[in-house]
């Protein structure tokens, strides 16, 4: 009987194992704790409260889809541990709802979540026949409608994935419209200027749309006015200007390299100004110093 246990235990072990990952269905049980308990095919799952879902509730009997997470051999049982907060998850729904993803024709190339919240999703398409984003929220939003409904209501945002950062920042702002952007490869920053009507859209409520751009694109994201952005530059100009053997063209330059504030410039260091613009390592460690005294006395950024 015993080794009977270990075969049955080592079955299920190997089966869940493999399919750590995938969506699986299950029957709720009850609730352990804050824990909800999920019998599945052949076990008993486990879904932590630090994975469920903000508001979900669940009742005993209640179908209910979620994510393996991860499968542990326990001593005389296996524990399975379900998620559905895990980015995964998300991307798994995306797979069974829109079959051109399980195909492969749609690539998720990046996915940032707050689960309960909001999600942010960049598709591509390797056929140009297909719309992408298109395709992943369906006719009058039929094949997203599904995922949210799973997901309590969370807001999901489907944008086009582009090998430009510039582009693709812009993208992932949205709903908001982006005026311009500057991108400082030092810093992985990019300072974003938006008209003062689309501030509240590209910040998102708590800060919520551009901390999942900067999510979502790896970059670090800083929104500004345009007042804002131009008066970091005439600052920065001033500053500038009082350096000897700063022509405006090199002022120009610096800028273009993304460093639009003394504040950048005195991140960033000499480094970049002495390899991208040739700037002779003492002039560069003048302008630094320069900007370095400027934001000692400055008010905070």
């Amino acid at each position: 009987i015993q080794r009977l246990r270990e075969a049955e235990r080592d079955s299920i072990f190997d089966e869940y194992a493999s399919r750590k990952g995938q969506i699986v269905s299950g029957i709720v049980s009850r609730w352990e704790g804050g824990s909800l308990v999920v019998e599945l095919d052949r076990v008993e799952a486990l879904l932590p409260k630090s994975e469920q879902i903000p508001g979900d509730s669940h009742r005993p009997g209640q179908r209910v889809r979620a994510m393996i997470l991860d499968v542990r051999e326990n001593p005389g049982s296996v524990r399975i541990i379900l998620s559905r907060t895990h980015p995964d998850f998300i991307r798994s729904l995306l797979e069974v709802e829109v079959p051109e993803v399980s195909e492969g024709i749609i690539e998720l190339q990046a996915l940032a979540s707050e689960a309960g919240y909001r999600t942010k999703v960049a598709v591509h398409s390797v056929d140009p026949k297909v719309d992408a984003v298109g395709a992943c929220v369906g006719i009058r939003g039929s094949r997203i409608r599904n995922i949210v409904e799973e997901l309590g209501g969370e807001k999901i945002d489907v944008v086009p994935w582009n090998e430009s950062s510039k582009v693709l920042i812009a993208n992932a702002l949205k709903p908001a419209k982006v005026a311009d952007i500057a991108l400082c490869f030092e810093l992985g920053r990019a300072t974003v200027v938006v008209m003062d009507d689309q501030l509240s859209l590209a910040i998102g409520k708590r800060g919520q749309n551009v901390r999942l751009a900067a999510r979502l694109t790896g970059w670090d994201i800083d929104i500004l006015t345009p007042e804002e952005f131009n008066a970091a530059l005439d600052v920065m100009e001033e500053v500038l200007t009082k350096v000897e053997g700063v022509e405006p063209k090199v002022i120009d330059q610096i800028s273009a390299l993304g460093m639009v504030s003394i504040h950048d410039v005195d991140e960033c260091g000499p480094a970049s100004m002495i390899s991208e613009l040739g700037v002779s390592e003492e002039l560069a460690a003048i302008i630094v110093a320069a900007c370095s005294e400027a934001v000692a006395i400055a008010p905070p950024k």
